[in-house]
């Protein structure tokens, strides 16, 4: 159970922030511009297909928020959950694996479009976006996996409270490996 409470602290608070980066009305138009942009199918998607993808997108990530929030709040009265944290975590790991292929395609297909995955602009798909999702998959596998394991609630709360913190780190992942870039030296001859 400390597995899983670490991997529902972390998903619960990246999913929020994901949804609260989506909620205002230009933060969703970034959103339903990236989603149609990341569309791996075939063809492009209209502006209505587009808006209802969005939306649906928004709505998951709402119902696996509550959801893992509903059973941690559980976890800490020590009641039993419904619906199970197991199926909550495999609607996020579902969730987490669909967006990672479409920032793959779009990686493969060399395009540069904007993640918005968080609301924001300036976030292009990047491998190491995909990474960020990678760990986030992982842990939620290993939180589902471990689910059956009991263990004692004060330390599966403080595994909570660990992935708590550790969630908006790994959202932030991108902002991060950013700061360690070195910039690029303009090239010789240029810039006089």
């Amino acid at each position: 159970m400390p597995v899983t409470a670490v991997a529902a602290g972390a998903l619960a608070v990246v999913f929020a922030m994901a949804v609260a980066g989506k909620v205002s009305s230009p933060s969703f138009t970034r959103f339903r511009r990236s989603a149609a942009a990341l569309w791996p199918g075939p063809g492009r998607l209209g502006a209505r297909t587009a808006a209802a993808l969005a939306a649906a997108v928004l709505l998951l990530e709402a119902a696996v928020t509550g959801g893992l929030l509903w059973w941690l709040l559980h976890l800490a009265t020590g009641a039993v959950p419904e619906p199970p944290v197991r199926a909550v975590l495999a609607a996020a790991v579902a969730l987490l694996a669909a967006f990672t292929a479409a920032q793959l395609v779009a990686l493969r297909r060399g395009r540069t479009v904007t993640c918005a995955c968080f609301g924001r602009a300036d976030a292009p798909v990047s491998r190491v976006g995909v990474a960020r999702n990678a760990v986030l998959i992982a842990l939620g596998v290993l939180g589902a996996v471990a689910a059956d394991r009991p263990g004692p609630i004060a330390l599966s709360l403080v595994c909570a409270v660990a992935g708590g913190v550790a969630g908006p780190i790994v959202a932030s992942l991108e902002d991060i490996v950013s700061l360690f870039r070195i910039p690029q030296a303009p090239a010789r001859g240029t810039g006089r």
